[in-house]
């Protein structure tokens, strides 16, 4: 099964065409949703025409921002996923400590139960 199969996110793609008007043209924008740019270039090519075709463009979308964040903001958010990951490492050791001592605690009451029977 391929990747593609199952993924059902659709990109963006912006296509400027050339719209002829008896005797000038015009030239717009449009937005289609596609699985890639090949389906991308033949819808335009089958509404428009390919010789209308000006330019096809895969628009950027939520899911790639990371490729416009600045180096400063993803050392910011790295950073600050380290200290997260670094806040759980201490609330597990702390909760280890308390059960270790919780298990001790539990050994010395049945230790001296034992005895006094």
């Amino acid at each position: 099964m391929r990747y593609a199969e199952f993924d059902n996110s659709l990109k963006p793609f912006t296509g400027t065409v050339r719209v002829p008007l008896g005797q000038g043209q015009i030239t717009v924008k449009l937005v289609l949703l596609c699985d890639g740019f090949q389906q991308a270039r033949a819808i335009y090519s089958h509404l428009f025409g390919a010789k209308n075709i000006v330019a096809i463009v895969q628009t950027m979308t939520e899911s790639n921002s990371n490729a416009l964040k600045s180096p400063e903001a993803l050392q910011v958010k790295a950073m600050s996923d380290q200290a997260r990951q670094i806040h759980l490492r201490a609330k597990t050791v702390r909760a280890r400590k308390s059960l270790d001592k919780a298990k001790q605690s539990l050994q010395k009451a049945l230790n001296s139960n034992v005895s006094n029977q």
